[in-house]
């Protein structure tokens, strides 16, 4: 970037309109990281983990709701920051379904 190095502090201000928009480019980003992490846990969960030896299919809606819990948040449920919103159950039969499980 040809920036010179410099051992001066530097103060860098910001608007609180500039602020927001880091804010809203942060929580994009921790959303799609998320959205992201959260399909392939499932993607291992409906192909990958019941080829292990010790999985257990009996512990499959078990193992699907820890999948779950790590990832959905009540708060934005309820804020109606979600676009889509669905129910573990409907997920989850979804998820078999479209793995053929």
């Amino acid at each position: 970037m040809g920036i010179k190095s410099n051992n001066k502090i530097i103060k860098v201000k910001i608007s609180y309109k500039e602020l927001q928009e880091c804010a809203v480019i942060c929580t994009a980003l921790v959303s799609s990281l998320n959205t992201e992490l959260f399909n392939l846990m499932v993607r291992r969960w409906a192909s990958e983990w019941p080829k292990l030896p010790l999985w257990d299919s009996k512990d499959d809606n078990k193992n699907f709701a820890s999948i779950w819990n790590m990832f959905y948040s009540k708060i934005d449920s309820d804020r109606g920051v979600i676009p889509k919103d669905i129910s573990m159950i409907k997920c989850r039969n979804d998820v078999k379904k479209e793995f053929n499980r």
